[in-house]
């Protein structure tokens, strides 16, 4: 995995204001590893579809942030989504 963005403290931070909606709290957590997701989705669908598939995962983690509890980094639980 590359190196994290952020300290754990700075993620939690960012993550508890994502879950009260703000959406650029949220840009800022998911934002660092789009690349790398576009990537690995590239190789397994193609380069057609694979920002397509990104945008679709970061659509599911942006509803799903209720039910992240932060035990994990958020970089891990996003590649997992």
């Amino acid at each position: 995995m590359d190196s994290v963005p952020y300290t754990k403290d700075e993620e939690l931070a960012f993550l508890r204001l994502a879950r009260d909606g703000d959406m650029s709290a949220f840009e800022k957590l998911a934002e660092p590893y789009r690349m790398k997701a576009i990537g690995w989705a590239t190789q397994r669908v193609g380069v057609d579809d694979a920002e397509d598939v990104v945008m679709q995962a970061m659509d599911k983690a942006w509803r799903s942030l209720p039910a992240f509890g932060g035990d994990a980094r958020f970089s891990s639980w996003l590649y997992r989504i």
